[in-house]
Formats: C-alpha cells, sequence, structure tokens
C-alpha cells in the first residue's frame, strides 16, 4: 500500500518532544511513524477488509514492524498497547463478534495506540541537528584524527566533548575543552624542546611567553638539527590558535561566539595533527 508523504515537521534547529538528545536516531521514529500510517490506513477501511486472512496477515506484519521500531526507541507502554492491537485485529482471538465489531475494536485500540506514543514522546526532548552539525557528533573517527589520539591520549575526552559541543553550538564550552587539550600539547611541545611553557607553581604562563620561549629554544637549534623547519611549523601554527583565542593567558575569555568557536577549533587541530605527526 502506498501511502501519501508525511511532512517534515522536524526542522534543524529547535527543540521537540521525543527522546534521548544524543543518543535518538531518526530513522527509527519516521520508521514507527510509517507502519502507523499503514495501520491507520488499514483502520479506515470496511469491515469486510478484516474477514480477508491475507488482509488480517498482513496487518499483524504492520503490527510486527511498528513493534521493532517502537522497541529501538524504548517507549513501553506503547510497546504493551501494540500487544492489545495485534490481538484485536486478528479475528481468530474473536471468533464470536462479527467483523464489523472487530474493525470497531481495532479502530478503538488504535486511537489508545497514538495517544500512548505521543504521551512516552513528549516525556524527552530532542534536538534536531541539522547534517553539518550531526557531522561532528557523529564522527566515527577521533577528534583531529588517529595520530592526535595516539600522541595526545590524555586530550580523547575533552577533545571528543568540544566536537559534540560543535554540533549544539555550545560555542563557549568548545573553547574551555580545547583549552585543556591544548594544555597537554603545548605540554609536550615545551618538553621536547627543553622550553618553559608554565610558571613554578605548574599554573600556565601568558600565550606571548609561552611562544617566544618555544621560539628562542628552536632558534638554538642547528640548523641542521632534524625536523627544525617541522618545529618552526608547529610555533607558527600555535602563533595561530593564540590569534584566534583572542586573550593573553591560556586562560579563555567568559564567552565565545559561534565565528570564535570555529576559529578555535581549527587552529588548534591544525597545530595538534601537526604536532602528534611531528612526536610520533
Amino acid at each position: 500500500m502506498n501511502m501519501p508523504g508525511r511532512e517534515n515537521r522536524f526542522a534543524p534547529g529547535k527543540l521537540w518532544s521525543l527522546l534521548d538528545m544524543f543518543k535518538f536516531e531518526g530513522a527509527h521514529f519516521f520508521s514507527s511513524m510509517e507502519w502507523l500510517s499503514q495501520l491507520d490506513y488499514i483502520s479506515r477501511q470496511d469491515a469486510q477488509f478484516f474477514a480477508n486472512e491475507r488482509n488480517q496477515k498482513y496487518a499483524l506484519e504492520c503490527c510486527d514492524k511498528l513493534l521493532v521500531e517502537l522497541e529501538n526507541l524504548q517507549l513501553p507502554l506503547s510497546i504493551k498497547m501494540v500487544g492489545r492491537l495485534r490481538y484485536a485485529i486478528d479475528i481468530k482471538n474473536n471468533p464470536e463478534y462479527a467483523v464489523e465489531v472487530v474493525r470497531n475494536r481495532y479502530s478503538t485500540v488504535l486511537g489508545e495506540l497514538k495517544n500512548r506514543i505521543e504521551d512516552e514522546l513528549a516525556n524527552a526532548v530532542v534536538y534536531s541537528l541539522s547534517p553539518s552539525e550531526a557531522g561532528y557528533s557523529r564522527g566515527t573517527e577521533p577528534p583531529f584524527g588517529d595520530e592526535v589520539r595516539k600522541c595526545f591520549q590524555d586530550t580523547a575526552f575533552d577533545l571528543e566533548e568540544a566536537r559534540k559541543c560543535m554540533s549544539f553550538a555550545r560555542w563557549t564550552a568548545v573553547v574551555f575543552h580545547l583549552m585543556r587539550a591544548l594544555e597537554v600539547a603545548v605540554g609536550a611541545l615545551g618538553k621536547k624542546l627543553s622550553a618553559t611553557v608554565a610558571n613554578g607553581h605548574g599554573g600556565s604562563l601568558t600565550w606571548g611567553v609561552i611562544i617566544a620561549n618555544i621560539a628562542a629554544k628552536i632558534e638554538k637549534l642547528p640548523k641542521d638539527y632534524p625536523n627544525r623547519a617541522a618545529y618552526s611549523q608547529a610555533q607558527a601554527l600555535l602563533y595561530h590558535v593564540n590569534q584566534a583565542w583572542r586573550t593573553e593567558t591560556m586562560h579563555p575569555k567568559q564567552t565565545y561566539t559561534e565565528e570564535e568557536a570555529k576559529a578555535v577549533y581549527e587552529a588548534s587541530g591544525s597545530f595538534m595533527r601537526h604536532l602528534a605527526g611531528l612526536l610520533l
């Protein structure tokens, strides 16, 4: 049976009463709505439709398909209601009733099922993402690549959180997580060059001092020192991070806009990828 198209009410950037914000799978929801539409179509047929064994079999198959999707969506009360619908639709379970009665019972239970699904979906919230936004949170590769993950293992959590925050437009949170990751990367570079990147108490120095200390160590390297040019490139990329950071210290400023956070994210990725390739 071909059902008419369904309007896409889930435009990106709006809050909807659906499922778990981060784990929601849209395919299961839309598939469940498709099978519910098929069952709704059946409810509008005349009573003799339910007397046909082939039609009954198809209706039961639709119930089973819907049941699978409701299980994926974790809607336990709706799942139980599907069981009642299957019972109502199978005329073998109701031999004493005329097909008209079976049809009416089916329509009644189907209406209850629709209400139950709506009630359960209203208990949770999902944020609908555009394809570009979802690309950050659905990435299967580690943020900034596998070399960064291997080289700076202590940054895995913060880089993953920064990527998720990019999806959900939490721009200031993006930069705060990147700050923690960059402290690890800058520390590794400072250690490699024996450059001072923290004060005597372990606190962060200003960007200007950090970059100057690194530059001074690179300047002292012999001209034929292996990877000397690559270290200079790392310093240059770190300078670009500083420019995107828009503050003199390694502590982020109070708030960041979308444009600023994306600039910090891209600059941090370029620096950490380059440095990981250099240190591994």
